[in-house]
């Protein structure tokens, strides 16, 4: 008997993936891991509601030592970064105040949006790749393990910055993120780094220029200085041709000045330089 499949259909969805620091070390053993999982799922839930996203309408995927939540596009994206990231943030501080070192919650996050195939089995996609690869990198890793009073560091994928967190708005602060590029598979991701509860660190990234995190190859940030208009790398280089004739300030011939080759090149708005 022929198996009847049905072909899947796709839906947006906004994903938000969170992972627990230190699910592997020594002193945490089953009964700290459950503590250390209950004050992270509680937490959530009350982020979420609090967020006027309820967490009863969105899709849990549970991985262990933290989770994929899959918000429906109804609920605006904005809200997963304020307030719930932050009251996430407040709630994880609260739990940790009085719990042990084997049960206290630090988390690495991972935001994006985007399409997700829907069939019999769940939903599957490049954007649940995409969060994967973000959530494991090691700039992310490094941004949580350098701000060590910190519950939350957060990495926005390309897309979402420029459709969520390059728009501001009420909380949301575009110069507390900085500039990095994840090595993965082959390719490269774009990402954008904040430690939650710590403003001016990404403002400070990118007046100095030093954007590296600690990593291994093509997991290391690069420099993060003017933005470029894609959003990838440090901002507009302009190439010139080697050798010849340099002409700075404003100058004015009349008739050619220069006999033989001559190389003209334009900028970004295609005026000639």
């Amino acid at each position: 008997m022929a198996e009847n499949r049905s072909e899947p259909r796709s839906e947006h969805r906004a994903l938000l993936a969170v992972d627990m620091a230190g699910s592997s070390a020594p002193d945490r053993n089953d009964r700290a891991m459950a503590r250390a999982r209950d004050a992270l799922f509680g937490a959530l839930e009350s982020a979420f509601d609090r967020s006027a996203v309820p967490w009863r309408e969105c899709e849990v995927e549970d991985q262990g030592d933290g989770c994929v939540v899959r918000v429906p596009a109804r609920f605006p994206k904005a809200a997963l970064v304020h307030p719930l990231l932050g009251t996430l943030s407040d709630l994880l501080h609260e739990h940790n105040e009085f719990a042990s070192a084997s049960t206290r919650v630090r988390v690495r996050a991972v935001l994006h949006a985007g399409e997700l195939a829907v069939d019999g089995r769940g939903m599957t996609g490049r954007t649940q790749v995409v969060v994967a690869r973000l959530l494991d990198c090691a700039a992310l890793r490094a941004a949580l393990a350098d701000a060590p009073s910190a519950a939350v560091a957060l990495a926005v994928s390309e897309r979402f910055y420029e459709d969520v967190v390059e728009q501001g708005g009420l909380g949301i602060r575009p110069d507390d993120f900085w500039f990095a590029e994840v090595g993965g598979a082959g390719s490269l991701a774009v990402a954008w780094l904040t430690v939650v509860g710590e403003r001016g660190r990404g403002a400070r990234r990118r007046r100095d220029g030093s954007g590296r995190d600690a990593g291994v190859g093509a997991g290391r940030d690069v420099g993060t200085g003017p933005r470029s208009r894609t959003g990838i790398g440090a901002g507009p280089v302009e190439r010139r041709p080697t050798g010849g004739f340099t002409f700075n300030g404003a100058t004015t011939f009349h008739g050619d000045a220069v006999g033989g080759d001559k190389h003209v090149w334009t900028d970004e708005q295609g005026r000639n330089r």
